[in-house]
């Protein structure tokens, strides 16, 4: 099969499955606006074609629009996507994030250089920028890279520095054979972490390797209340049990601390806080940044508890803040759905690249 950018070229399908967020736009308009033009696009739509009255895509014969009802999540829109695409390659897009105009170009280039040097079934990730709601650029993650023949697994949840973010894989970041994600789907199951299993799993088949384009080719928005800061300890604990064989005891302890301790100290689930250090205790494994890494979240989770007591104490005795509904004036906010599991550290150095208009 031969793709529109020439003969011998694989054919390429991007996959978006979204819940109707008005980002979509962006996101569909960075993907029409590659250097290297998609065969298909498959918006995968969570629900039913309701959802994408008031998100207005441009009339374009390689969009598809494929709804799914009942909703079962962003796992299953994947493996739907994967399965409408009909192209060589694939590449995922969450509807909130947006690609640089070279993104599919440069991971092809890449995808055929690992082909060239003999790997069966390349899968390529890429650098990106972190930023939030309002576009304002954050950080860059990963920060190192996965190098050849390291584990995914060792790569994703060893722990080897005190800040976060040093390594990161997430859907958005990927392309791959399209025959690699209908013969190991996306597991619609999973609470959380599905683009996690879902690369742990195809990390350990035959002929597979995993490797980053070093380039930045992503956008990433971060949500203030993202999935992974809204589910408890348990959730991390049942996926944790999901991949008990798949992981050493070192990774297993590293996640436990850093990932499921960090959603019950963001949830201030004691409870689960005690089972995950047990847990990790009982494993002798964990590294002593991962221990380090848990107390500073105590630490800075203390830290916020108290400015935000002694704030609201502040507004009390001056009469400000009256209708707040969170401490120091605040508005809650409910959780968005279909924010991938990748870390969203502070500070460190930011790559640009145009936004599409």
């Amino acid at each position: 099969m031969t793709g529109s950018g020439g003969p011998g070229r694989p054919t390429i399908g991007v996959v978006i499955p979204t819940c109707g967020r008005p980002s979509l736009a962006r996101a569909v308009a960075s993907v029409l606006g590659q250097t290297l033009a998609p065969d298909a696009v498959a918006v995968v739509v969570d629900g039913p074609a309701d959802l994408l009255a008031a998100v207005p895509l441009p009339p374009d014969a390689r969009i598809r629009v494929w709804p799914v009802v009942p909703a079962r999540g962003p796992a299953h829109a994947r493996n739907v996507g994967a399965e409408m695409v009909g192209t060589d390659l694939v590449a995922f897009l969450d509807d909130d994030d947006e690609w640089a105009p070279e993104k599919l170009r440069v991971q092809l280039d890449h995808f055929q250089e690992m082909r060239s040097a003999g790997v069966r079934h390349p899968v390529v990730a890429c650098r990106s920028i972190v930023q939030d709601e309002e576009g304002r650029e954050i950080t860059r993650v990963p920060r190192h890279l996965i190098q050849p023949n390291q584990r995914v697994g060792d790569y994703l949840f060893r722990r080897r520095q005190l800040r976060p973010g040093g390594s990161t894989l997430g859907a958005s970041m990927v392309l791959c054979e399209v025959d690699l994600v209908r013969r190991t789907p996306f597991d619609p199951s999973l609470p959380r972490h599905e683009d996690w299993d879902w690369i742990l799993r195809v990390g350990e088949l035959v002929g597979v390797r995993v490797a980053h384009a070093d380039a930045m080719l992503l956008r990433y928005t971060r949500q203030p209340c993202s999935r992974s800061g809204t589910a408890r300890a348990s959730a991390g604990l049942a996926f944790l049990a999901a991949h008990s064989g798949d992981l050493t005891p070192c990774e297993k302890a590293d996640y436990l601390l850093c990932v499921a301790g960090h959603s019950a100290v963001v949830q201030r689930d004691w409870v689960g806080l005690r089972t995950v250090v047990a847990t990790a205790l009982r494993l002798r494994a964990g590294s002593v940044w991962a221990w380090l890494a848990l107390a500073a979240e105590l630490v800075l989770a203390t830290q916020r508890r108290v400015t935000g007591w002694v704030r609201g104490r502040w507004r009390t005795a001056t009469g400000r803040g009256v209708g707040s509904s969170a401490p120091g004036g605040a508005k809650e906010r409910a959780p968005r759905r279909y924010d991938s599991d990748r870390s969203a550290p502070a500070g460190g150095d930011v790559g640009r690249f145009p936004r599409p208009r």
